[in-house]
């Protein structure tokens, strides 16, 4: 075999490889299959271009969530969905889990709606304290809000520089700065809280403003509260 035949033969080689490769691609990508059970530890959903969309996954393999085109530094996360829009950040999801501190339990369960480019503002709530024999329920409804222009890798970033400050004081009160300036506070809930059942809602600052419930005794209340967070029974039963 002279050295044409030789390149020759090698194309042909390498043409029957190649097509072989694109062949197991392209049956990849169109294939379907059915399955009566599967046992993973995460499922990620895509978009074909490889845009994240949704992750099923367990405790230990969660997303740590996405924005801008970047992941957020590994923490610690429940397992459940986590939603992602069509740009890849991290919109929403369904979190649950059992977490054992101090002493004491949490069992939660947590479907959440994010508002864009922060984190939740639409919550739908299940959570159980814990402490001995005790079960301290909270379950509703809640909207949060964030001051106009926040975003949630802006706030990142500050708590970052502020946790560099050597003064342990300092640092809180720059902590606390950068919460009032950008994070997120209360607007409103509806559920069974501490207090009672009933509605709650807050100012723009996150302040309790108009409370209308049932207290633990069984007593209807409707109240307010002041500048100086002094509870105003506005009409007594």
């Amino acid at each position: 075999m002279n050295i044409n035949n030789q390149i020759n033969h090698l194309y042909s080689i390498a043409f029957i490889f190649l097509a072989g490769v694109i062949f197991l691609f392209e049956s990849r990508s169109t294939s379907t299959a059915e399955f009566e059970e599967i046992t993973v530890e995460r499922i990620n959903i895509v978009e074909n271009d490889g845009t994240i969309r949704l992750v099923i996954s367990n405790k230990e393999r969660q997303h740590p969530g996405r924005m801008d085109g970047e992941d957020l530094p590994d923490r610690e996360r429940q397992a459940g969905l986590l939603f992602f829009n069509d740009k890849g950040d991290e919109a929403g999801g369904l979190l649950f889990g059992l977490q054992e501190e101090g002493g004491h339990k949490i069992s939660s369960l947590s479907f959440t709606m994010d508002q864009y480019k922060n984190d939740q503002v639409v919550q739908v709530l299940h959570q159980d304290l814990i402490q001995g024999d005790r079960v301290i329920p909270t379950r509703g409804f809640a909207v949060n809000q964030f001051p106009d222009g926040a975003r949630l890798m802006d706030y990142l970033e500050a708590m970052d520089e502020a946790q560099t400050i050597e003064d342990p004081n300092e640092m809180q009160n720059r902590m606390m700065e950068i919460q009032q300036a950008m994070g997120s506070r209360p607007a409103a809930f509806m559920g069974m809280a501490s207090d009672g059942s009933g509605l709650f809602i807050f100012n723009d600052e996150g302040q309790p403003k108009l409370m209308l419930y049932v207290d633990r005794d069984g007593k209807p209340r409707i109240q307010t509260m002041d500048e100086k967070m002094n509870i105003i029974d506005l009409i007594e039963f």
